[in-house]
């Protein structure tokens, strides 16, 4: 459910890849409506740099469950203490954050706007020198 440990090493594992956060619960309607359309993204864009991580506030025991009926294409992300929600100023669910290969914040936006080519435009913005 979680990234490989290998993987967490903060964002030094992360950076050259546009990263799209995902902000979700299982009973959120509208989060359950868009992970077609973000499993979809994740295959589409399977082989490119884009790491898809799925963040929610949720016991993990529920989480673990849904993810049997319910399978995301990507990391599971559990903030036990919505640190992470603060941090992006997330008040609503579902909400998008993409972060560029840089680790800056590219946009924000609905789950269902996202689109293969705003990620490949985040992937082809020029890297600060």
């Amino acid at each position: 459910m979680q990234a490989p440990a290998t993987a967490l090493d903060g964002w030094g594992s992360l950076r050259g890849q546009a990263v799209v956060l995902e902000f979700w619960a299982t009973w959120c309607d509208d989060c359950v409506a868009a992970i077609p359309h973000l499993n979809g993204l994740a295959e589409r864009l399977q082989g490119r740099p884009v790491r898809f991580i799925f963040i929610t506030n949720e016991d993990p025991a529920v989480v673990k469950k849904f993810l049997k009926t319910h399978p995301l294409r990507g990391w599971i992300g559990l903030d036990a203490d919505s640190s992470a929600f603060a941090a992006f100023g997330v008040r609503g669910i579902p909400h998008t954050v993409v972060l560029d290969p840089e680790g800056r914040v590219a946009g924000q936006t609905y789950p269902e706007l996202l689109t293969p080519g705003m990620l490949e435009a985040v992937l082809n913005r020029p890297l600060a020198r």
